[in-house]
C-alpha cells in the first residue's frame, strides 16, 4: 500500500476556490454595512444641524420681546440675529449654521411663531413658540 503525504494541487485549488469565494461574501456583506452606517451617520448629523437651528431660533425668541421678531421677505428677525435660507444653507447673519436645506418655512400669526425644516433627503422638522409681549 502506498502512503499519500500532502495534498493533490486539485485539492488545493479547491480550498482556494472556497476560501476566496467566502471571503468575497464576507468582504461584499461587511462593505454593505460600512455603506450604509456612512450614510446613516451622515443622516443623523443633517437631522442634528436641522435641530441646533430650532433650538438656536427658540432659546433667543423666548428671551426676546415679541415686538424683536418678525419675518419678512425670507428673513426671520429675532433681535440683532438675521435667519435665512440662502441656496441650501440656512445662515445667521452670515454665518451657516445648516446645509442641504431645502425649505425653511416660518410663519407669525397671533403671537404663533412657527418655523419648519425640511432637508434634502425629506427630513422635516417643525416647532411653534408662543411669543411673549
Amino acid at each position: 500500500m502506498k502512503r499519500r503525504r500532502g495534498f493533490t494541487l486539485i485539492e488545493v485549488i479547491i480550498t482556494l476556490a472556497v476560501l476566496g469565494a467566502v471571503g468575497m461574501l464576507v468582504y461584499t456583506l461587511f462593505g454593505q454595512g460600512f455603506s450604509l452606517y456612512a450614510e446613516e451617520a451622515n443622516s443623523a448629523e443633517k437631522q442634528t444641524e436641522m435641530r441646533l437651528v430650532l433650538s438656536e431660533i427658540t432659546n433667543k425668541a423666548r428671551v426676546t420681546d415679541e415686538a424683536s421678531i418678525s419675518y419678512s421677505s425670507g428673513q426671520l428677525t429675532v433681535d440683532d440675529y438675521v435667519y435665512a435660507l440662502n441656496g441650501n444653507r440656512v445662515i445667521r447673519n452670515s454665518t451657516e449654521l445648516a446645509t442641504d436645506i431645502t425649505i425653511f418655512d416660518v410663519s407669525i400669526v397671533d403671537g404663533l411663531l412657527e418655523i419648519r425644516i425640511v432637508n434634502t433627503e425629506g427630513d422635516e422638522i417643525t416647532t411653534s413658540l408662543f411669543l411673549s409681549n
